[in-house]
This record gives structure tokens, sequence and C-alpha cells, in this order.
């Protein structure tokens, strides 16, 4: 029995999202290899469900990149824009994340050694502390990790003010 619930455990809850495609199928030709005895057909039906599955994953792709091109499209046309307020509300909430960054970092703990240096005693021994995680959440993917930057880049729209 504790085959049969690992076997049904991988294919349930164990696979990785990138590998989860693989595990199915071939978790699919185990099955079908306990009831068809038959080569030539087990062969046939490995063919075909392998065959559904690279459909599957193509259509996934062609739809991801879709979304990504109709994004990149989005992102060109807000950089080209000279009006304030389409275009401003990135750098702005670059210079909003960018300042707490600063101040998690930098300003915070230094403030705090100083006072305390000093022999002020904050009520908690500390200064407000901004949740860094959250920063960062939003100020990676303006920083890079994203291909809007990189498209602004190269098409020249940048320096838009």
């Amino acid at each position: 029995m504790a085959g049969i619930g690992s076997f049904f455990g991988n294919i349930i809850g164990g696979a990785d999202p990138a590998t989860a495609p693989a595990t199915i199928v071939s978790s699919a030709q185990k099955i079908l290899s306990l009831f068809v005895k038959d080569k030539n057909l087990q062969q046939q039906l490995d063919a075909q469900i392998t065959e559904a599955n690279i459909d599957k994953e193509k259509l996934a792709l062609a739809q991801e990149a879709a979304q990504a091109q109709g994004q990149l499209a989005i992102n060109q046309q807000e950089a080209a824009s000279t009006n304030w307020f389409v275009a401003g509300w990135r750098p702005y909430i670059g210079w909003v994340c960018g300042t707490g960054l600063l101040y998690a970092i930098l300003v915070q703990p230094l403030l705090t050694f100083i006072l305390l240096a000093c022999g002020v005693r904050l009520p908690s021994d500390q200064l407000p502390k901004l949740d860094l995680a959250q920063i960062l959440a939003i100020l990676s993917p303006m920083m890079g990790f994203g291909v809007a930057r990189t498209v602004e880049k190269v098409t020249g729209t940048e320096g838009n003010r």
C-alpha cells in the first residue's frame, strides 16, 4: 500500500510545477502499463499521451508569449509618452521605494545607533521599521528583473521626462 500512496502522492501534490507535465505523462504511462498488456497498443497510447502533452505545452507557451508581447507594447507606449501622468508613475514609485530602501537599510539603523550612543532611549529602543520585503517586491521588477527597462533602453525612450 505504501507504494501506491507514494505513486499517487507524486502525481497529486509532490510534483514541482516545472516538471509536473513530465511527471503526469510518466504516471499515465505507468497506469496504462498496468492495464494494457499488448506492447504495440501500449506504445501507441504512450505516443498519443506524449503528443497531447507536447501540444498543451506549446499552447501554454504561445499564450504566455502573446501576453508578454501585449505587455511589452503597453510598456513601449508608456515609455514613449511625454505626458507626466502616463510616464511619471514609474519614476515616482521608484523614488518612493528607493527612499524607503535608503531609510530601512542605512538611516534607521544608523540613527538608532547614534541615539543609543547618546543615551536617548526611544519607547521601544528603536525607530519605526519599514517592511523591506514589501519594498523589494515593488522595487526589484522596476530595477530590471522585468524586460520593461531593457525595452526602454533599447528603444531610447528612457530619457522622457
